[in-house]
């Protein structure tokens, strides 16, 4: 937004942002929060300046992360949490009596726009093991692989790396019992 357009608004304009700023500035903050496996996350109430999630911060709320959050659950009890935020505290911030502080820049982490490449399962990778990164890339785009030449979301893995709900391309979501029942003998090993 252009900081003429800022500056025409009295009070500035407030941004709620899905994570707690400075940590994860940008457009995919629930799925950085998901793929490092994070303890918690947050929301922060923030005011526009003409930098990317770069103003003063007005508020902030943490929130426990259990491990077991899609990017869509997550995404839903942050706007929650942020819109119960922002009612409990716009009247005080109207009233004068919250004072924005600077975001310190030395914590600042950035995340980027995601690509569906960015679903893609590495099988080998130590970075960002599948199951986190599976509920990270859930809703969209979906965490895929390739298996027998066809593309494989796997919507949903146990912790001990066994799916719970795949959809072979060209087919529905399906539990993985009955994906077995077409499929015997299917293992995530022979993907790739």
């Amino acid at each position: 937004i252009p900081k003429k357009i800022i500056d025409s608004f009295p009070l500035g304009i407030l941004n709620l942002h899905p994570s707690l700023l400075p940590k994860y500035r940008g457009s995919s903050p629930i799925q950085a929060a998901i793929l490092n496996q994070d303890k918690e996350t947050g929301v922060t109430i923030m005011k526009l300046d003409d930098k990317m999630d770069h103003g003063p911060i007005i508020a902030q709320e943490t929130i426990n992360l259990n491990q077991t959050e899609t990017a869509g659950d997550l995404q839903n009890k942050l706007a929650q949490t942020g819109a119960d935020l922002l009612i409990k505290i716009l009247p005080d911030y109207i009233a004068g009596k919250i004072t924005p502080r600077a975001q310190n820049e030395t914590k600042a982490i950035s995340t980027k726009k995601l690509a569906k490449q960015d679903a893609k399962i590495d099988w080998n990778s130590t970075a960002h093991p599948p199951e986190p990164l599976i509920r990270a890339m859930n809703p969209w785009p979906g965490a895929w692989t390739t298996w027998r030449h066809k593309k494989l979301i796997i919507w949903s893995m146990d912790i001990d790396g066994t799916p719970k709900e795949l959809q072979l391309e060209g087919k529905k979501k399906m539990p993985y019992s009955e994906f077995l029942k077409g499929h015997p003998g299917f293992s995530t090993h022979d993907c790739v």
